[in-house]
Parts: C-alpha cells; sequence; structure tokens
C-alpha cells in the first residue's frame, strides 16, 4: 500500500570556493600584510567588468527563502545594487550607497549606508516582512572566507549564512533577473505532491519555504527547508536528506507541472490542482477586489469595526486560507487602546470538487480572538466566503504566484437583489510584499 503523508516545503543551496594560494608575507609587518589582503580584495570585487550576482539568504533559520541580487563594487568606494521586484519593487531599479572593505577579524566587508534595495533585507522597520526590530534578519557585514575571478565566497555576520557572488557574463542587469523571475513562475506552487520512489507527500510552501509535515513511529515529525531560484530550477539552502535521499533541489523542465530532482528521476515534484493551491496558502483580500456582494458585505464590515465600542479597531491586513492548521478568514486589528494588534482566524470547512471548484462553508467559530470578533459583529466580513450558506466557486488564475480569481457558482442575494460575487485574492498583500501574517503570531 502506497504511504501518504502531508508535507510543507521550505528550501537550501550552494557553496563553492576558490583554490586557495597562500602567499609569503611574513617578512612584512602585520599592518602591512592586513592592507595587502585588503588591496587584494578591492581588487578583486571591483574588477569583474559587468559586476557580481549575489545569491543571499537572510534570516539564521533562512526562514524566508533565498534572493538574487545584482551588484558592482566601485574604486571610489560605492556600492551599487538590483534586485528581484519582490524586494526592489522593479527589476529595472539600482540603489547605490557606501561600502568598505577592512582587517576585523579576518577581512570584513561592510555596507557602511542604507541601500535602498539591499538594505531592506536587514531593516530592523521590518518593511517587507519578519519582525519589528530586525526584519527578515539580514546582513550588513559579511566576512569574505574567500575572493577570485571566479567566485566570492560570503559569511553573514548577523545571519551566519553562506552567500556567494559570481561574475556577471553581461551588464544586462534586468534581463537576468527577469529571466530568475520567469524561472520562479513556471515552478512556483503553494502546494505541491512530491514522490520519493512508491512514497507519496502531500506539500505546502511558503514564500520560498517548504516545511514537511509526516508521520513517523506514529508521531508527526516537521523538517523543513528553503530554497532559491537559479537559472535552472530551485536549489536549496543545503541538501535536503530524506528517505535516503540527498536532494540539493528541482530543476526546471519543459513539462510545465513536473520538475525532477538534480540527483535523481526517482524524486518528483508536481503542482497540485488549482483548488488544492487555494486551501494550501494564504491569499491577501482588499474591498476593492471584491465584487458587489462582497463590497456591500465589507463596507458593512468596516463600518461595524469602526463604530464597535467594545473593540474600537483599524482592519490592518485581512487573508483567506490556510493559517495555523487551519482554514479560514484571518483578520488583523490594531486597537488603539492597546497601541498594539490582534490576529482572529474564523475557521471555514472546504470540499474540493474536481480541479478547479471549491466548496466554503463557515464554521462559526475561530480561536479565541476569532470568536469574540463572531460575537462583535465581524461575521459580516465572511459573508463574501460564506457565512449564512455555504458557497461554491470555481477557481481560476493565469498567475499564481500573484493572484487567484473566484468566481461564486451560488446566487447571492442581500434581501430580493441578486448580487455577483467575484472575489480576486493576492498572494501578497499590497501593503507588504513579502508580509506573513504567521510570522508575525507570538
Amino acid at each position: 500500500m502506497k504511504k501518504i503523508f502531508f508535507i510543507t516545503l521550505a528550501a537550501m543551496t550552494l557553496l563553492t570556493g576558490c583554490k586557495q594560494e597562500q602567499d609569503d608575507f611574513f617578512s612584512e609587518s602585520s599592518a602591512s600584510r592586513a592592507d595587502k589582503v585588503v588591496a587584494k580584495n578591492y581588487k578583486i570585487l571591483t574588477s569583474a567588468p559587468h559586476g557580481w550576482y549575489l545569491k543571499y539568504f537572510p534570516s539564521k533559520e533562512q526562514a524566508y527563502g533565498g534572493y538574487t541580487f545584482c551588484v558592482s563594487f566601485s574604486e571610489d568606494g560605492k556600492v551599487t545594487f538590483a534586485g528581484e521586484s519582490d524586494i526592489s519593487g522593479g527589476t529595472e531599479k539600482k540603489a547605490t550607497s557606501l561600502y568598505t572593505i577592512s582587517q576585523s577579524a579576518g577581512v570584513t566587508l561592510s555596507l557602511d549606508t542604507y541601500n535602498e534595495i539591499f538594505s531592506k533585507m536587514a531593516d530592523p522597520g521590518a518593511p517587507l516582512s519578519g519582525y519589528a526590530g530586525e526584519g527578515l534578519g539580514g546582513d550588513n557585514e559579511f566576512s569574505i572566507l574567500s575572493a577570485c575571478a571566479d567566485s566570492v565566497t560570503l559569511l553573514g555576520r548577523a545571519s551566519g549564512n553562506h552567500a556567494v557572488m559570481y561574475p556577471m557574463a553581461s551588464d544586462d542587469w534586468k534581463g537576468f533577473l527577469d529571466k530568475v523571475a520567469s524561472i520562479d513562475k513556471k515552478m512556483f506552487a503553494s502546494s505541491y505532491t512530491m514522490t520519493i520512489g512508491s512514497d507519496v507527500f502531500d506539500i505546502r510552501t511558503d514564500m520560498r519555504g517548504m516545511y514537511i509535515t509526516y508521520v513517523e513511529d506514529g508521531k508527526y515529525v516537521q523538517v523543513s527547508t528553503s530554497y532559491i531560484i537559479n537559472d535552472d530550477g530551485m536549489k536549496f539552502y543545503k541538501p535536503f536528506e530524506f528517505k535516503g535521499h540527498a536532494i540539493t533541489g528541482f530543476k526546471l523542465n519543459d513539462s510545465g507541472n513536473e520538475f525532477y530532482s538534480f540527483e535523481s528521476n526517482d524524486v518528483k515534484l508536481v503542482k497540485n490542482s488549482i483548488n488544492k493551491q487555494f486551501v494550501n496558502a494564504l491569499w491577501y483580500a482588499q474591498k476593492e477586489d471584491m465584487g458587489e456582494y462582497g463590497a456591500y458585505w465589507w463596507g458593512r464590515w468596516e463600518n461595524s469595526v469602526t463604530n464597535n465600542k467594545n473593540l474600537p479597531g483599524e482592519m490592518l491586513l485581512t487573508c483567506f486560507g490556510y493559517f495555523n492548521y487551519a482554514v479560514g478568514l484571518l483578520v488583523d486589528v490594531y486597537v488603539e487602546e492597546d497601541q498594539d494588534s490582534y490576529l482572529g482566524q474564523i475557521f471555514y470547512d472546504y470540499e474540493l470538487i474536481g480541479d478547479d471548484q471549491v466548496k466554503l462553508t463557515c464554521a462559526k467559530t475561530g480561536d479565541d480572538y476569532g470568536s469574540m470578533l463572531l460575537s462583535s459583529g465581524y461575521n459580516y466580513g465572511c459573508e463574501p466566503f460564506g457565512y449564512r450558506q455555504p458557497l461554491t466557486f470555481k477557481l481560476s488564475s493565469n498567475n499564481l504566484k500573484e493572484y487567484i480569481d473566484l468566481e461564486c457558482l451560488t446566487p447571492t442575494k442581500v434581501g430580493s437583489k441578486q448580487y455577483t460575487n467575484n472575489i480576486r485574492l493576492f498572494m501578497k498583500s499590497k501593503i507588504y510584499p513579502l508580509r506573513n501574517p504567521e510570522d508575525r503570531e507570538e
């Protein structure tokens, strides 16, 4: 009998290094030797004619996956970055700041001033995601472990993660980053089925992370890893060892929905149907993306939040989908009196119909804060997804990395008036492009 487990994915990668050459410096003073080492590294970093591409993972746990940057260093101490759109806001954008190389417990590369693209990864204000005070847990200082013309290996002083730079083949940074985005779009799914031999695993993803939960000896075991997009597929931060296989990632192929590991065709990753991807991800919702029915009820919902004297507050984020091992409506409410925000989840049951439909039924209960929200009139927000009656939706999308469309197939009325109930939900928040409410739960 086939074993069926439930899984969620995250990611891993690559290390490289130069041939280590030892120079005979010991007839000179330590200061002179240090100056020569610094000068050598300056020369290598500034000599790449088209700059470098950098494969970088923030966070000590690689919790947010890895991202690709293009970077160049000038002899006058300026460094210029471009990056993937999720970070930079556009692959055509560049940002310049200052850097230095020094001898401090080894050779150190320091980003001395704020870079509008790369420094977001370490920004304590968390402009992209993460936690206040640390952001994504990125680095402003790196130890240079090795440096030569064909690669530079760095170690983040804050994250402890390895990062590698390779010389760019041309000065077309935008074209290079757009190719990475194209591969990301082709391979992206919020859930997959992975097979290893005869074992089948149902897998969720979150950002560029994979979390695998399976049953072993009667107990649930969770394994996580994280990935980055290369020019040939997704690569894990470190080899993922499972079921006797050491998997370094999955390669892009022409099939569209199936990907094989770099090591063996016995390990396969298959994109799940659109309805299964829907209930395995968290989707962001806003009033302007609702149809007539949703706009009506969310207008009443906003008024109830504003006028509720027992719980005055402002809705910061609203999401629907998978959160904390359940499917439902997730609301982040800022309560001015407490100077704090609160997450509440209202639970939904679901039934998958074929490959592209889902039937949603509100359970009319939630977690502690979600149940309190329901009793305070927040049920209006549930109406577009079905509250008084179950609703069946047909799902579609041309780019699941960006959005999903819900077309309600069940008649929806207010009084005697029939309303259309079409909803567009987004994979990324319009407020925080990478923000993940689950990461902010305490």
